[in-house]
């Protein structure tokens, strides 16, 4: 973190860790739930002007600027993406796990974003933006339509459910090949990977390892040498 941003971040958490634990005295335990308190700092750099940040979680959006102190399931996950002229950066982190109350500050300058938790921080950097989607679709999400594809009985069926739900989607190449792992059949895996949308195409011949036949991996191959 920069000079500018670490004393400014330390007398928010300081500010927001007290407020929560205020809130948590104020609302019954909960074995499936906690106490969330949290604020998106504006940015500190002029560089970051034109910075799009985000943070979701369960949910709920905040932008710079925004804050939220509200009671969330243990099962949510801060989910946070941007966009700035200094490239892009993307996390996903559940949250802290034994505890009745939390709080989280989130900072982002020219080096990237830094966020805040009582006993962890976690930075993530600008990376470069490439050709394809953007942000990614969380990994919750995978989850949920795997859990929903895999008790379909058909193949055939699991890639009809598969197809539509990826046209509101971006899929990382890691993703895209856990959701070929429900099907036996090539051919189906194949067609999945034609009809991803994908956050770096130029990364999809590393999917080629989902084929064990040499026809569907030529086949794969020559397809993938046509993306741009």
């Amino acid at each position: 973190m920069t000079k500018a941003l670490r004393p400014i971040s330390l007398l928010l958490f300081a500010l927001l860790a007290n407020g929560a634990s205020v809130m948590w005295c104020q609302v019954s335990r909960s074995s499936d739930s906690l106490q969330v308190s949290g604020r998106v700092l504006p940015a500190a750099d002029s560089v970051l002007a034109e910075v799009s940040l985000h943070l979701e979680i369960a949910g709920r959006q905040l932008q710079p600027g925004d804050s939220m102190d509200i009671r969330l399931p243990r099962s949510a996950r801060l989910l946070v993406w941007g966009e700035s002229p200094l490239g892009r950066l993307q996390f996903e982190v559940p949250l802290p796990p034994r505890v009745d109350s939390t709080a989280f500050a989130l900072l982002h300058d020219s080096t990237g974003t830094l966020l805040c938790w009582p006993d962890d921080t976690l930075q993530t950097p600008w990376t470069p933006k490439t050709n394809g989607c953007f942000p990614a679709t969380s990994a919750q999400s995978v989850e949920h339509i795997l859990a929903e594809v895999t008790s379909i009985s058909f193949e055939s069926a699991r890639l009809d459910a598969l197809s539509r739900w990826m046209m509101d989607q971006c899929l990382s190449t890691g993703q895209i090949e856990r959701l070929t792992a429900v099907f036996d059949d090539e051919a189906r895996r194949l067609r999945l990977i034609q009809r991803a949308p994908c956050t770096t195409p130029s990364k999809m011949k590393r999917l080629e390892k989902v084929f064990t036949s040499a026809y569907y991996r030529g086949e794969f191959l020559e397809w993938a040498e046509q993306l741009p």
